[in-house]
């Protein structure tokens, strides 16, 4: 039981961010490939973790530049042989590696077809990288943990810059690292509260918009550290049948960032203690009652940069969770760090 690794990446956090924040020409120069091109569409190709980050530069991009996005069928291509069209797309490449090669046959499939693509990864020689028109490092030095938690992190601030540098929207984003590290100096996550978290056999986390990256990312972590079963879902689709299983066998976390708009919760939130539920809150938004806890999250007017943020707050609920329950969160059973998926 040792957590040495983990707990050590995500200690990185606020650096990875200082040097991001720092390749600005990296971004402008990705910008100015998009403005170069007749881009009207955007495609995101990524697994895993690293389709978490894309569900959150999707919810980005169409929230503030109003392009479709959709998130890519790999198999389509590495299994059904699909010939893309893809004239005036942007096809974003996400991985750690950059290495799977169902998403490498996609983005050559995409590429044939007409698209621009840029990739991000925290491997500039990989593969992937090779293959883009541009590619965005990560800038997260090489991960050693199974579970990725400073790549993720990396994945959503890179996503936010480069949507902002789109855009053209001025708000800062140079406070980012700072913002991490008060979070980790809080460790407002106590050993109380991870034992009342095991008390309950089924955990459920539960996003909308922002945060539904997070929501299915603290599912994920859990899952990979801990080895339990745990759902994500969007706030909308939990109430669309899945709240059915609630009950009070159940810690249901709802992701409510400051500045997220609250009406995407309260149904959910309002159902789920009428069935006898656990509700944690997490972030600095949602509606709170009376008796439930609240791990506070950025406190920015900004709410994508708060889910940025908070992101490195279901990192820690993962690893001391998993560590409470005896295991080591640096590992896990079964899984390498790079899958190679066909």
């Amino acid at each position: 039981m040792s957590g040495q690794i983990i707990q050590s990446e995500i200690a990185e956090i606020p650096a990875v961010f200082s040097r991001i924040i720092s390749n600005q020409k990296a971004f402008a120069d990705a910008v100015a490939l998009i403005k170069g091109r007749d881009i009207n569409n955007v495609m995101i190709v990524a697994r895993g973790t690293s389709a978490h980050a894309g569900l959150f530069l999707k919810t980005l991009i169409e929230t503030e530049l109003g392009l479709p996005v959709g998130l890519a069928s790999p198999s389509a291509v590495s299994i059904n042989g699909a010939k893309l069209n893809y004239r005036n797309s942007l096809v974003i490449g996400i991985s750690q590696s950059g290495q799977s090669p169902d998403l490498l046959n996609y983005l050559k499939a995409a590429s044939d077809g007409g698209a621009l693509l840029i990739t991000m990864t925290n491997d500039a020689n990989s593969q992937m990288a090779k293959t883009a028109d541009l590619h965005l490092d990560l800038q997260a030095n090489p991960e050693k943990a199974l579970a990725a938690t400073k790549s993720y992190s990396a994945q959503l601030l890179t996503s936010l810059i480069l949507v902002r540098t789109w855009s053209g929207n001025t708000k800062s984003l140079s406070n980012a690292g700072d913002l991490v590290a008060n979070i980790l100096q809080l460790n407002q996550i106590s050993d109380s509260l991870i034992k009342e978290i095991t008390q309950h056999s089924n955990l459920v986390f539960v996003g909308r918009g922002f945060a539904l990256a997070n929501a299915r990312e603290g599912a994920l972590k859990i899952q990979e550290t801990s080895f339990k079963f745990v759902q994500g879902f969007s706030a909308a689709d939990y109430i669309h049948g899945p709240m059915a299983a609630i009950d009070k066998n159940c810690t249901v976390f709802f992701l409510a960032p400051k500045a997220s708009i609250i009406r995407g919760f309260e149904k959910a939130a309002a159902e789920t203690r009428d069935r006898g539920a656990s509700v944690i809150w997490l972030g600095s938004g949602g509606a709170v009652k009376s008796g439930e806890t609240v791990i506070n999250g950025c406190e920015s007017d900004d709410e994508p940069l708060n889910c940025v943020v908070d992101a490195t707050l279901i990192q820690i609920l993962a690893v001391k969770l998993a560590l409470s329950l005896g295991y080591n969160p640096d590992s896990s059973r079964g899984l390498n760090k790079v899958t190679l998926t066909h």
